[in-house]
């Protein structure tokens, strides 16, 4: 049957009615027929067609069955801009939901470990005693190596004095102490780093803790103070 093109001002409606009860009649008369494509074409023109040209594949369309009813409507092609923003925004709100879902969890958390704002006090300087321990462990382990290096490194001198060059297992048990002396450097200064995140992590549980008492009991499930 092909397509063909509705124009014109006046009795838009009318021309519209008489070719679409033409085409429909000339169309079989059975649920199985061939649907009738409505679209309009670049230069504004509305058009009717059983068979749908390609240039027309892209472009928001009606589909009408054969008495002329709509039986469905196809939305344009989107142009790989919008798919890419369409994509975008998709993206963005998954990283938003996740990013709810942790917070709620985490003041779920918070609410079912604290009742109230000294035990979170309490937890954190627990936590602190425990690093600061290590660190004076470690002090007291980097302060015997210094003294060990210090031991090693005058027995180096005193082959030198001799015009000895000093035997390689005393020049392997100072870089080993060495190396002992840098490690214990490294971890005093880790749990130095370790205190700081701590106290930031703490002083950030207490303001949200604050933040989730002044909340209406049925948002929290938790009664406030």
């Amino acid at each position: 049957m092909g397509y063909a093109k509705i124009v014109g001002n006046n009795n838009a409606n009318i021309v519209v009615a008489i070719f679409v009860f033409t085409m429909l009649s000339l169309a079989p008369n059975d649920a199985n027929a061939e649907k009738l494509y409505k679209w309009t074409d670049a230069d504004g023109h509305v058009r009717y067609s059983d068979i749908l040209p390609p240039e027309a594949s892209k472009k928001k369309r009606t589909v009408l069955d054969h008495q002329g009813y709509t039986v469905g409507r196809v939305a344009r092609e989107k142009t790989t801009e919008e798919l890419a923003a369409q994509k975008k925004q998709h993206s963005e709100k998954l990283v938003r939901e996740r990013l709810t879902s942790a917070q709620a969890k985490r003041d779920k958390q918070i609410l079912h470990s604290y009742s109230n704002e000294s035990q979170i006090i309490a937890a954190r300087n627990r936590k602190l005693e425990s690093i600061r321990n290590n660190i004076s462990l470690e002090q007291q382990t980097l302060k015997d190596e210094q003294l060990k290096l210090s031991s090693l490194r005058r027995k180096a001198i005193d082959f030198s004095r001799a015009k000895q060059k000093p035997p390689k297992k005393l020049l392997l048990q100072m870089k080993r102490v060495r190396q002992n002396i840098k490690r214990s450097r490294n971890t005093i200064q880790s749990k130095q780093t370790k205190i700081r995140s701590l106290n930031d992590q703490y002083n950030t549980i207490v303001v949200r803790y604050r933040s989730l008492r002044k909340k209406p009991q049925q948002e929290t499930g938790i009664p406030p103070n």
